[in-house]
């Protein structure tokens, strides 16, 4: 009797251990992009977390469970705008991006870290404001953007405090439309 619960016990454990394999399998993999681009991403990906962890309060940031690359017309038709590259849902534990998006240049691998910000918001479960939410994570974004100011020139060091204080700028419109809503 009890050999038989046992095999019945490990039968149980190997389909529930097919089970998430499918889910995951079905679910968790993205099709693959070419080796440079994975490579480049795995890194940012990687670089973009460890810098969220030293420089917010977001120390115990894990990766988000699902990352989803999206066509531009696919991430436009969800988010219902063309302009937006990349997109984290909390409820989802997903970070959406579009399959042009480009981290592996400055102002892309920000927005990465913009998203993952909003990511430890929703892991550390801290009171959802949105308004607030956005301020933090555009003022990180900022933060970080404004961290590689020492190693330009001159003329590229202002272009980049340009686009920092535009970011920031960018949180008090959104403030705005959230509250005109």
């Amino acid at each position: 009797m009890e050999a038989n619960t046992a095999m019945v016990l490990r039968g149980r454990a190997l389909a529930v251990w097919a089970l998430g394999l499918f889910f995951f399998c079905v679910f968790g993999f993205q099709p693959a992009r070419s080796q440079t681009q994975d490579d480049a991403w795995s890194t940012t990906v990687k670089n973009a977390m460890a810098w969220v962890q030293a420089n917010s309060p977001y120390t115990e940031l894990t990766s988000p469970r699902f990352w989803v690359s999206l066509s531009p017309d696919d991430m436009a038709a969800k988010v219902l705008d063309r302009n937006v590259t990349a997109y984290y849902v909390c409820s989802e534990t997903a970070l959406y991006y579009r399959t042009d998006f480009d981290v592996r240049n400055l102002f892309g691998a920000s927005i990465l870290i913009h998203e993952l910000v909003h990511h430890g918001q929703c892991i550390t479960r801290r009171a959802r404001n949105s308004c607030a939410w956005e301020q933090e994570a555009y003022a990180i974004q900022a933060k970080f953007l404004r961290s590689y100011k020492a190693r330009q020139d001159a003329a590229n060091a202002e272009r980049l405090e340009r686009v920092a204080s535009q970011v920031e700028q960018t949180a008090n419109q959104a403030c705005e439309q959230m509250r005109a809503r």
